[in-house]
């Protein structure tokens, strides 16, 4: 379970599309910018996008969480306009 925000501390809007870049899957952004992300490694890149804009974040799993369900945040997703 990741919280993004965005450059002004807001939350990510509900619906907001991401990708886990370099697998083919795509999830999207809930309430108060939570999004549950499957497949995740030790580092990772991910890609928010809306509104025709994106930005890109990385996300590192704390030790020994491949087989938990963490929850990281909040991570800021810059140059993401409402």
């Amino acid at each position: 379970m990741i919280r993004i925000v965005l450059d002004d501390g807001e939350p990510a809007p509900a619906s907001a599309e991401i990708e886990l870049i370099g697998d083919s899957k795509e999830f999207f952004v809930a309430r108060r910018g939570e999004a549950f992300i499957t497949g995740l490694q030790t580092t990772n890149r991910l890609r928010l996008k809306w509104n025709e804009t994106s930005c890109t974040f990385d996300v590192v799993l704390p030790a020994g969480s491949l087989d938990d369900i963490p929850r990281l945040g909040p991570l800021v997703c810059s140059g993401v306009k409402r």
